[in-house]
């Protein structure tokens, strides 16, 4: 089973408002980084069910926590979207 977050987050393209307000909101200490734990949340609460302890889970959240701190930059992300579809 291979996730891909490109397009859970792009079930709808057009609402970046709606995607960058669903991790601010998961962002509990508001510094702009999900961790482990609100990542893992965040994809629960929107149907994507990987347990903390699935391969699939890990490989997903360390493809972005590449400091391996337990928290990524989510702003990064955006960046990566954004320029994948510009590209």
């Amino acid at each position: 089973k291979n996730i891909n977050l490109f397009r859970f987050l792009f079930q709808n393209p057009r609402d970046l408002k709606y995607l960058i307000r669903l991790f601010t909101n998961s962002d509990k200490s508001r510094k702009g980084f999900l961790t482990h734990d609100e990542f893992h949340s965040l994809l629960q609460n929107n149907g994507i069910q990987l347990s903390k302890s699935d391969e699939d889970f890990y490989q997903l959240f360390s493809k972005y926590d590449r400091q391996l701190r337990d928290q990524f930059n989510y702003f990064e992300l955006f960046r990566t979207i954004i320029q994948t579809i510009m590209s």
